[in-house]
Protein backbone atom coordinates (compact mmCIF):
# COMPACT_ATOMS: atom_id res chain seq x y z
CA UNK A 1 0.00 0.00 0.00
CA UNK A 2 1.45 3.55 -0.88
CA UNK A 3 1.88 5.78 2.29
CA UNK A 4 -0.28 9.15 2.69
CA UNK A 5 1.12 12.04 0.95
CA UNK A 6 3.64 9.96 -0.63
CA UNK A 7 5.64 11.22 -3.83
CA UNK A 8 5.49 8.35 -5.93
CA UNK A 9 8.32 9.54 -8.46
CA UNK A 10 10.85 10.13 -4.67
CA UNK A 11 9.26 7.15 -3.24
CA UNK A 12 10.36 4.52 -6.53
CA UNK A 13 13.85 6.66 -6.87
CA UNK A 14 14.85 5.44 -3.39
CA UNK A 15 13.54 2.06 -3.98
CA UNK A 16 15.80 1.46 -6.69
CA UNK A 17 18.85 3.34 -5.12
CA UNK A 18 18.55 0.75 -1.91
CA UNK A 19 18.39 -1.82 -4.48
CA UNK A 20 21.50 -0.84 -6.35
CA UNK A 21 23.23 -0.39 -2.75
CA UNK A 22 22.45 -3.44 -1.62
CA UNK A 23 23.45 -5.25 -4.91
CA UNK A 24 26.69 -2.93 -4.37
CA UNK A 25 27.64 -3.55 -0.90
CA UNK A 26 26.47 -7.47 -1.26
CA UNK A 27 26.00 -8.61 -4.70
CA UNK A 28 22.65 -9.80 -6.78
CA UNK A 29 22.16 -12.66 -4.38
CA UNK A 30 21.27 -10.28 -1.32
CA UNK A 31 18.43 -8.27 -3.04
CA UNK A 32 15.45 -9.11 -1.46
CA UNK A 33 12.20 -6.81 -1.40
CA UNK A 34 11.93 -7.18 2.28
CA UNK A 35 15.63 -5.79 2.71
CA UNK A 36 15.14 -3.22 0.40
CA UNK A 37 12.28 -2.13 2.53
CA UNK A 38 14.69 -2.26 5.44
CA UNK A 39 17.57 0.04 3.67
CA UNK A 40 14.79 2.56 2.40
CA UNK A 41 12.88 2.45 5.96
CA UNK A 42 9.79 1.69 4.51
CA UNK A 43 7.44 -1.18 4.98
CA UNK A 44 7.76 -4.30 2.48
CA UNK A 45 4.30 -3.76 1.66
CA UNK A 46 5.05 -0.43 0.26
CA UNK A 47 7.70 -1.93 -1.90
CA UNK A 48 5.45 -4.44 -2.80
CA UNK A 49 2.87 -1.57 -4.18
CA UNK A 50 5.78 0.04 -6.45
CA UNK A 51 7.46 -3.19 -7.36
CA UNK A 52 4.83 -6.65 -7.12
CA UNK A 53 7.95 -9.17 -7.52
CA UNK A 54 11.96 -8.83 -7.10
CA UNK A 55 11.87 -9.60 -11.08
CA UNK A 56 9.81 -6.67 -11.72
CA UNK A 57 12.25 -4.71 -9.05
CA UNK A 58 15.08 -5.91 -11.10
CA UNK A 59 13.77 -5.06 -14.41
CA UNK A 60 12.88 -1.22 -13.43
CA UNK A 61 16.45 -0.90 -12.12
CA UNK A 62 17.75 -2.67 -15.61
CA UNK A 63 15.41 0.17 -17.44
CA UNK A 64 17.57 2.83 -15.97
CA UNK A 65 20.51 1.52 -16.91
CA UNK A 66 19.63 0.44 -20.59
CA UNK A 67 18.64 4.19 -20.78
CA UNK A 68 21.97 5.54 -19.90
CA UNK A 69 23.29 2.90 -22.57
CA UNK A 70 21.07 4.61 -25.20
CA UNK A 71 22.19 8.03 -24.54
CA UNK A 72 25.59 6.79 -24.40
CA UNK A 73 25.74 5.29 -27.68
CA UNK A 74 23.80 7.98 -29.58
CA UNK A 75 26.45 10.70 -28.51
CA UNK A 76 28.94 8.93 -30.10
CA UNK A 77 26.65 8.09 -33.17
CA UNK A 78 25.95 11.51 -33.13
CA UNK A 79 29.92 12.41 -33.38
CA UNK A 80 30.49 10.08 -36.44
CA UNK A 81 29.56 13.01 -38.49
CA UNK A 82 32.04 15.85 -37.13
CA UNK A 83 35.02 13.30 -36.24
CA UNK A 84 37.13 10.39 -37.80
CA UNK A 85 36.07 6.97 -37.06
CA UNK A 86 39.20 6.16 -35.10
CA UNK A 87 38.61 9.58 -33.10
CA UNK A 88 34.74 8.07 -32.41
CA UNK A 89 36.26 4.90 -31.50
CA UNK A 90 38.71 5.68 -29.14
CA UNK A 91 36.54 8.40 -27.30
CA UNK A 92 33.65 6.27 -27.23
CA UNK A 93 35.68 3.46 -25.86
CA UNK A 94 37.23 5.20 -22.97
CA UNK A 95 33.61 6.75 -22.01
CA UNK A 96 32.50 3.07 -22.07
CA UNK A 97 34.93 1.67 -19.85
CA UNK A 98 34.05 4.74 -17.18
CA UNK A 99 30.13 4.09 -18.04
CA UNK A 100 30.91 0.46 -16.83
CA UNK A 101 32.90 1.37 -13.69
CA UNK A 102 29.87 3.24 -12.59
CA UNK A 103 27.51 0.94 -13.29
CA UNK A 104 28.94 -1.87 -11.89
CA UNK A 105 26.48 -2.99 -9.57
CA UNK A 106 23.80 -3.28 -12.02
CA UNK A 107 25.89 -4.87 -14.69
CA UNK A 108 26.05 -7.56 -12.14
CA UNK A 109 22.64 -7.33 -11.27
CA UNK A 110 22.23 -8.18 -15.41
CA UNK A 111 24.43 -10.85 -15.47
CA UNK A 112 22.99 -12.33 -12.55
CA UNK A 113 19.63 -12.64 -14.02
CA UNK A 114 20.79 -13.72 -17.72
CA UNK A 115 22.26 -16.77 -15.69
CA UNK A 116 19.13 -17.75 -13.40
CA UNK A 117 16.83 -16.62 -16.78
CA UNK A 118 19.25 -17.68 -19.80
CA UNK A 119 19.44 -15.06 -21.38
CA UNK A 120 17.41 -11.59 -21.80
CA UNK A 121 13.39 -11.32 -21.07
CA UNK A 122 11.78 -10.91 -24.92
CA UNK A 123 10.72 -8.17 -23.59
CA UNK A 124 13.41 -6.86 -22.99
CA UNK A 125 14.92 -8.23 -26.25
CA UNK A 126 12.07 -6.07 -28.09
CA UNK A 127 12.32 -3.32 -26.19
CA UNK A 128 16.18 -2.30 -26.18
CA UNK A 129 17.88 -5.12 -28.38
CA UNK A 130 16.43 -5.42 -31.45
CA UNK A 131 16.12 -1.89 -32.03
CA UNK A 132 18.82 -0.39 -30.30
CA UNK A 133 20.79 -3.31 -32.97
CA UNK A 134 18.84 -2.11 -35.98
CA UNK A 135 19.44 1.47 -35.46
CA UNK A 136 22.99 1.17 -35.01
CA UNK A 137 23.47 -1.82 -37.76
CA UNK A 138 21.83 0.78 -40.34
CA UNK A 139 23.70 3.66 -39.61
CA UNK A 140 27.24 1.90 -39.30
CA UNK A 141 26.16 -2.06 -40.81
CA UNK A 142 26.22 -5.38 -38.70
CA UNK A 143 30.03 -6.08 -39.03
CA UNK A 144 30.65 -2.65 -36.86
CA UNK A 145 27.80 -3.58 -34.72
CA UNK A 146 29.45 -7.23 -33.94
CA UNK A 147 32.73 -5.06 -32.95
CA UNK A 148 31.02 -2.83 -30.60
CA UNK A 149 29.07 -5.79 -28.80
CA UNK A 150 32.59 -7.33 -28.53
CA UNK A 151 34.44 -4.16 -26.41
CA UNK A 152 30.99 -4.09 -24.64
CA UNK A 153 31.18 -7.70 -23.64
CA UNK A 154 35.08 -7.21 -22.76
CA UNK A 155 34.59 -3.87 -20.76
CA UNK A 156 31.73 -5.46 -18.37
CA UNK A 157 33.49 -8.42 -18.10
CA UNK A 158 37.19 -6.79 -16.99
CA UNK A 159 34.71 -4.51 -14.70
CA UNK A 160 32.73 -7.74 -13.20
CA UNK A 161 36.18 -9.12 -11.84
CA UNK A 162 36.79 -8.54 -8.25
CA UNK A 163 39.35 -5.50 -7.15
CA UNK A 164 41.91 -8.40 -6.56
CA UNK A 165 41.42 -10.60 -9.43
CA UNK A 166 41.48 -6.87 -11.52
CA UNK A 167 45.25 -6.49 -10.15
CA UNK A 168 46.18 -9.54 -10.54
CA UNK A 169 45.00 -10.20 -14.26
CA UNK A 170 46.46 -6.54 -15.02
CA UNK A 171 49.65 -6.97 -13.14
CA UNK A 172 49.29 -3.48 -12.08
CA UNK A 173 50.20 -2.14 -8.36
CA UNK A 174 46.91 -0.42 -7.63
CA UNK A 175 43.36 -0.82 -8.68
CA UNK A 176 43.03 2.72 -10.51
CA UNK A 177 46.58 1.74 -12.18
CA UNK A 178 44.73 -2.03 -13.49
CA UNK A 179 41.44 0.10 -14.55
CA UNK A 180 44.15 2.56 -16.58
CA UNK A 181 45.42 -0.17 -18.26
CA UNK A 182 42.14 -1.87 -19.36
CA UNK A 183 41.03 1.10 -20.51
CA UNK A 184 43.64 1.92 -22.75
CA UNK A 185 43.56 -1.83 -23.94
CA UNK A 186 40.25 -1.26 -24.83
CA UNK A 187 41.00 1.62 -26.60
CA UNK A 188 43.55 0.55 -28.29
CA UNK A 189 41.20 -2.52 -29.85
CA UNK A 190 38.26 0.35 -30.53
CA UNK A 191 41.17 2.02 -33.29
CA UNK A 192 42.30 -1.51 -34.11
CA UNK A 193 38.63 -2.77 -34.87
CA UNK A 194 36.84 0.34 -35.78
CA UNK A 195 39.17 3.07 -36.64
CA UNK A 196 40.33 1.21 -39.53
CA UNK A 197 37.14 1.66 -41.41
CA UNK A 198 36.88 4.94 -43.04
Amino acid sequence: MRPKNADPAATQEAILGAAMSIVGESGPSALSLRGVARKVNLSTGTVSYYFPSLDALCEACLDGHYDRMRALAQKHMQRLSESTPTEVAAEAARELYRFAIAERPILLLQLSRLAEHGGHTEQRRDNHHRNMMRNVAAAVGTDTWLKIQSLVFAAVRYVCLSEDDLVLFTGASSLEEAHNRIEQHLVNLAVLMLGAQQ
